[in-house]
């Protein structure tokens, strides 16, 4: 394998070659570094002055709607004026953001401050000038929605200018000063405001009555001539008293015009009587006659012509009143029916939502009882499974028992054999007799007690049990015949039989 080695002359020049590699390296990464924080730096400038400015031309708009001109019109020119140099000094960054730095960032905050400062005293000015002169600018509103300020162009722009007079004491601090004066002002703007309404409510009034002045109806029917003109004058001073009372003023304006045109139509009237002849007289009482009877025929189908005129216009009275009547019954009935249709839509609106209300009862009750099915179907899943593990349980105690049964007839066999053999052995044993009968008797009693903590135990293994009782009668059955016999008896075997049995007791229930 070749090696290449460097000459130790040239080791010095090697690493100066790569130390001027790497600092050339660092310092364009660095200085690329620093140009990007500056360019991030920039554009975070000019986005604080330009979220600056649109928030300041939003401020201005919302000030010019909340009408802060007329309230504060010096103020809201000097905040205008901050936000035009705010622009003036954004232009010089507004298309090259790349020239945006901090300085020229807060010099155009500073101008928007300046606005909003100017507009937050605006503001203040007006709510002063709200609550000082609440009934001033309340009357302007009014006025302007009568169109006083175009129909009385001069008087309303006079008025103006005295409530901006007002607003500009209390901009001076001066609010009791302008509450005082305001008491001067108010009546010219009520003045205003009951021309306005004259001059909008009484329009075909007025028209009307010059239209009978101009005839001279005065002169032709004076008795109606003098009532129009009395009810327009008291139309006239119901306005003056209250101008802003719409309703009465209406209905006042109503009865004069009311009466204006009728006093038109008897000076028509008049005017056709005094046209007649003598000789026409008797055809213009017939005229007449015929539409009272025109009427009468209209009513109850009544001719009244046999009675003379004044009785005519009396029966036309009664047979007025009496339809009235009825008119005024059937409206009853008809009201009557009208509440009880109203009646049934109630007891047809409550009987559905008792109906709403009952099907959701039952929904619920539904809902409760599905729920405690599933609980219930849940339980009798666990008795199921319960008893389906006790009937396992059973059946492995029957195998058990099963297998103690043959284990003891085995034990009973081995047992017979070994009683054979202890007969033939039986004359060596008779000192033993009584030793064995007592272990006999301490075996039996074991095995009364592990019979009772089997019962108590489990119940399932009551075969058990009994067949453990029957061995123990057959032991005792045993043991009486030994003692009853003399005859040598080894109870080896019986001891032997009664420990395999516990043994296997023991097995069982392991």
């Amino acid at each position: 394998m070749n090696k290449t080695f460097i000459s130790p002359k040239l080791l010095p020049i090697c690493f100066l070659t790569a130390s001027i590699t790497l600092s050339g390296c660092q310092s364009t990464s660095e200085k690329f570094v620093e140009e990007q924080q500056q360019t991030q730096a920039q554009n975070e400038q000019f986005l604080i002055a330009k979220n600056a400015i649109e928030s300041l031309e939003q401020s201005l708009k919302e000030a010019s709607e909340a009408d802060i001109p007329y309230f504060a019109q010096e103020l809201f020119k000097e905040a205008q004026e901050a936000e035009e140099d705010a622009n003036d000094n954004f232009d010089d960054i507004r298309f090259a953001p790349h020239k945006a730095t901090q300085s020229k960032a807060q010099k155009i905050l500073s101008n928007v401050h300046k606005a909003k400062q100017y507009l937050e005293q605006a503001y203040l000015i007006k709510d002063s000038s709200e609550k000082v002169l609440a009934e001033s600018l309340s009357q302007l509103k009014t006025l302007e929605a009568l169109s006083a300020d175009k129909l009385f162009s001069k008087e309303f722009k006079k008025a103006k200018n005295k409530v901006s007079d007002l607003i500009e004491l209390i901009a001076e601090g001066k609010q009791a000063k302008a509450q005082e004066q305001q008491a001067q002002v108010l009546p010219l703007l009520n003045a205003i405001e009951i021309k306005a309404v004259k001059k909008v409510e009484f329009k075909e009034l007025r028209s009307l009555l010059a239209a009978l002045k101009s005839a001279k109806i005065n002169k032709i029917a004076p008795i109606s001539y003098q009532k129009s003109i009395g009810l327009s004058q008291t139309a006239e001073s119901v306005i003056a008293t209250n101008p802003k009372d719409a309703n009465a003023i209406r209905t006042s304006v109503a009865l004069a015009l009311f009466e204006a045109k009728h006093t038109q139509n008897i000076a028509i009237a008049v005017r056709n009587l005094r046209a007649l002849d003598k000789d026409d007289y008797e055809k213009y009482i017939l005229g007449f006659e015929n539409k009272l009877n025109s009427v009468s025929q209209a009513l109850e189908g009544l001719d009244l012509r046999d009675q003379v005129i004044s009785e005519q216009t009396t029966s036309l009275v009664s047979q007025g009143q009496s339809l009235n009547a009825k008119l005024e019954q059937q409206a009853n009935k008809i009201a009557q029916l009208e509440q009880s249709l109203v009646s049934k839509d109630e007891l047809l609106l409550a009987a559905s939502q008792d109906k709403d209300s009952f099907s959701t009862m039952i929904q619920a009750k539904l809902t409760e009882k599905n729920t405690q099915l599933e609980q219930q179907a849940k339980q009798l899943t666990v008795l199921k499974q319960s008893e389906l593990s006790l009937e396992q349980k059973i059946v492995a105690a029957d195998q058990e028992m099963a297998l103690i049964k043959q284990q003891l007839e085995q034990t009973k066999h081995q047992h017979e054999l070994e009683l054979a053999k202890s007969e033939l052995a039986s004359s060596t044993n008779n000192l033993s007799i009584e030793k064995k009968q007592l272990e006999l008797e301490k075996k039996i009693q074991s095995l009364q007690t592990e019979l009772t903590q089997a019962k108590a135990a489990n119940s399932t293994l009551s075969q058990e049990a009994k067949t453990l009782n029957d061995t123990i009668a057959e032991l005792k059955t045993e043991k009486a015949e030994v003692e009853e016999t003399t005859a040598p008896q080894v109870v080896t075997p019986e001891s032997t039989t009664t420990e395999q049995k516990v043994e296997v007791k023991k097995e069982s229930d392991q």
